[in-house]
């Protein structure tokens, strides 16, 4: 099941979403929403009753992931996203990409 529009339209502006259903009862969910620039949330998943749910940390898991697959050295930095993001979330995206390379990040 996807959000419906109606529920999408609520939410303050965003860039990104995450939908976590819970079964049996698929039209019971929880929404998370970000923008670019903000930091990956962390989500609730639900396991089966009665265990509690269980946080993810996003940005935890993408940074892991990203070390361990070498993204830093697969991935055409060089190039504009595809999609592209607008002019100045892409100038925005260069610094971020500039700044870890200055770090050592690749």
């Amino acid at each position: 099941m996807s959000l419906p529009d109606w529920r999408a339209e609520r939410l303050p502006p965003y860039d990104y979403l995450a939908c976590v259903c819970r079964w049996p009862r698929r039209n019971r969910f929880e929404v998370y929403s970000w923008r670019l620039r903000d930091r990956l949330p962390q989500i609730m998943i639900p396991l089966v009753d009665p265990d509690p749910d269980v946080p993810l940390d996003l940005q935890a898991a993408f940074e892991h992931v990203y070390a361990v697959g070498r993204y830093a050295k697969r991935v055409r930095y060089n190039e504009p996203c595809d999609p592209p993001l607008a002019a100045q979330d892409q100038g925005w995206a260069t610094e971020q990409i500039t700044a870890f390379r200055a770090a050592g990040g690749a």
